[in-house]
C-alpha cells in the first residue's frame, strides 16, 4: 500500500482473481457477468452494438463501455447452500397406530444452467433429454435464449436457484392387538408401510430433481427413484 508519494505505508493480501477468491467473500461465491434477460425484437439496435441480435442473452454492462471485462462482473450468489435443515417427527394415535415423516431442505444456492443458452450446436441436434423452452419472436421469454444463440464467448450464463424442500419419507405402522393374535398363536405382530422420496418443492427450478443437478455435467440427468415398502414383523 503506497501513499501519494509512493512510499510503502502498509501491506495487505490481494484478491486471487484468477481463482475467483476474494478477501471477505466465501470461496463458494459466484463472481460472474450478470445476465439481465434476453435481447428482444425492439432492442435490435442496442444488441447490435454488442455484436448480438434479438434472442441472444443480455449481459449487464456495468461501465457502459460496450465491452465486457472483469469490471462488469459482480457477486451473484453462492454455489453451496446457505443453510440446511431437517425435520423429523414420530407420533402415535388410536393406541395401535404410529406414523412418522422426514423433511429436509437445502436453501440459498445457485448453479449455471448452460442449457438455457441454447448455443451448443452439436448438443441441440443430437440430444433431447428434456423439453426446454427457447426464445422466439412469438415467445419473447427473458429466461431462455434463442436456438444457436451467441454470447460472444465471454462465459456469461443463466444462473438458477436450486433451493428445495424435500418430503423424504412417510411411514405408517400398525400394532395388531394382542387379543386378535392369541387366536392365531402369535405373541406380537406389526405391519408397516413406507414411501421413500415422496416429492420436493423447488420454487425457482422447473425441471427434474434439483438435488441431482450437476452443472459440470448438465446432460447427465438423474433422479432418486421413489420406493414403496410394506413390512410384516411378528413373534411366535
Amino acid at each position: 500500500m503506497l501513499d501519494d508519494n509512493g512510499h510503502v505505508i502498509g501491506r495487505k493480501e490481494k484478491d486471487d482473481v484468477k481463482n475467483e477468491w476474494f478477501i471477505g467473500h466465501d470461496i463458494n461465491s459466484i463472481w460472474s457477468y450478470k445476465v439481465i434477460g434476453v435481447w428482444q425484437e425492439n432492442e435490435a439496435g442496442q444488441a447490435a452494438e454488442y455484436g448480438q441480435r434479438p434472442g441472444d442473452i443480455k449481459i449487464k454492462d456495468a461501465d457502459n463501455n460496450k465491452y465486457f471485462d472483469n469490471a462488469d462482473k459482480e457477486f451473484l450468489g453462492y454455489t453451496t447452500p446457505r443453510f440446511r435443515w431437517t425435520l423429523r417427527n414420530e407420533f402415535t394415535f388410536l393406541r395401535n397406530w404410529s406414523a412418522s415423516f422426514l423433511l429436509y431442505s437445502y436453501w440459498g444456492h445457485k448453479a449455471p444452467f448452460q442449457r438455457a443458452k441454447h448455443f451448443e450446436a452439436g448438443t441441440l441436434t443430437k440430444t433431447n433429454y428434456f423439453k426446454i423452452p427457447y426464445w422466439t419472436a412469438e415467445n419473447p421469454t427473458n429466461q431462455y435464449a434463442r436456438l444457436y444463440s451467441d454470447d460472444k464467448n465471454i462465459g456469461a450464463n443463466f444462473y438458477r436457484d436450486l433451493s428445495f424442500i424435500r418430503l423424504d419419507n412417510i411411514s405408517i405402522g400398525y400394532a395388531v392387538p394382542g387379543k386378535l393374535l392369541n387366536k392365531i398363536g402369535l405373541m406380537q405382530m406389526n405391519l408397516s408401510f413406507s414411501v421413500k422420496n415422496v416429492g420436493f418443492w423447488a420454487p425457482d427450478w422447473e425441471f427434474y430433481d434439483p438435488e441431482a443437478f450437476n452443472p459440470a455435467s448438465p446432460d447427465a440427468v438423474s433422479s432418486s427413484s421413489r420406493t414403496y415398502t410394506f413390512g410384516v414383523n411378528f413373534t411366535l
